[in-house]
């Protein structure tokens, strides 16, 4: 990843490789002054039966293009957002027994609002104080698709800090699909990777459920939580004179 001097080109680029299956990720992002953003990713969502039993991995290629239009303050960062976005999916992996499942194109437009005025302290666990809102209408009736219908998805996060550097994070999200949309996916783990596209997010992260089960699968969804987030340990210790230590 790098950026120029002035912030105005961003830049980042990564790699991943799953051994047990031989199968290579990764992605590719520019954003120009904030306001124009390009991405590109590929990776991998494992589908497990009821039973937490591995089924299939679909390989999912996406990319995005959006122009962000930026309401900047001191305290907080809103902005509305228009672009369109693709993704297309086909197995990589089935297990014996496994019924093929047929590749699909999904590529919608989409307008999207986002507000964050959340903070992270120094040596914080997290982001500790505000919130962060982000609303997106897409259709999948714009561009070609093997989908149909218009998705309205929600989603909801307040940061409030305690004494000793610990957070309660709390989490509302929903959303809303018509006709035939992709559909909704919740369980894994990973809000970070999950978070990288402002559009066509379909997987939700819910911890304690394995990704990809049909029960969790469907054209609408409500999730909720709350966690409570504390640090164990400051060691910031390094090993010898490798470049290796552990930090929290």
């Amino acid at each position: 990843w790098g950026e120029d001097a002035l912030g105005v080109h961003r830049y980042d680029a990564a790699i991943n490789h799953e051994f047990n299956f031989d199968l290579t990720g990764g992605g590719l992002a520019y954003l120009f002054s904030d306001r124009l953003g390009l991405r590109a990713e590929r990776r991998y969502a494992f589908t497990h039966d009821a039973d937490g039993i591995l089924e299939r991995i679909r390989r999912e290629d996406q990319w995005q293009a959006n122009v962000v239009l930026p309401f900047l303050s001191l305290n907080r960062v809103a902005a509305l957002a228009a672009g369109v976005s693709g993704l297309e999916e086909s197995d990589a992996h089935r297990e014996p027994g496994t019924a093929a499942r047929a590749d699909s194109l999904d590529t919608i437009g989409a307008l999207g609002f986002t507000y964050d005025n959340t903070r992270s302290p120094a040596l914080a666990v997290s982001r500790a104080y505000g919130r962060d809102v982000r609303f997106v209408a897409e259709t999948s009736d714009a561009f070609p698709s093997d989908y149909t219908g218009r998705i309205y998805s929600l989603d909801w996060r307040e940061f409030i800090g305690l004494p000793a550097r610990h957070v309660v994070a709390l989490r509302a999200a929903a959303g809303w699909g018509t006709e035939d949309p992709r559909p909704f996916e919740l369980g894994g783990w990973g809000e970070e990777l999950a978070d990288s596209f402002l559009f066509n997010r379909r997987i939700y992260p819910l911890r304690g459920y394995p990704s990809g089960m049909n029960e969790l699968t469907g054209p609408r969804f409500a999730l909720a939580s709350m966690e409570w987030r504390f640090p164990v340990s400051e060691v910031n210790h390094a090993f010898l004179r490798f470049p290796f230590g552990l930090h929290r």
